[in-house]
């Protein structure tokens, strides 16, 4: 048996100077700048979080305000189809501009 009598390096808890935030390349520091918080909507803003709501439960009026409706994927393909048949015609009448305007 062969034995690795190797030692690793050991880590001084110190980072390299590529690993720091520290930069002179920086106009500002990073660390100022501070997070934004997304823009979107929040499971904390929906019904239900206090013991009251979730004793007394969601309206039927708010239940369907929450409903979204299901697409129906041939209903895509056929606006995508007039879209693109939308696009040629109006290209067609360009084109017979141009050939009656010569």
């Amino acid at each position: 048996m062969s034995e690795d009598n190797t030692i690793p390096p050991e880590d001084d808890g110190v980072l390299d100077a590529q690993d720091t935030l520290e930069s002179d390349d920086l106009e500002y520091d990073p660390l100022d700048a501070g997070i934004a918080p997304p823009e979107h909507w929040s499971p904390a803003e929906s019904f239900g979080n206090t013991a009251e709501e979730a004793h007394r439960g969601e309206s039927l009026d708010q239940l369907l305000s929450e409903e979204e409706p299901d697409i129906d994927p041939d209903a895509l393909d056929q606006e995508e189809e007039d879209d693109e048949l939308r696009g040629l015609d109006n290209e067609l009448e360009d084109l017979d501009e141009k050939l009656e305007g010569m």
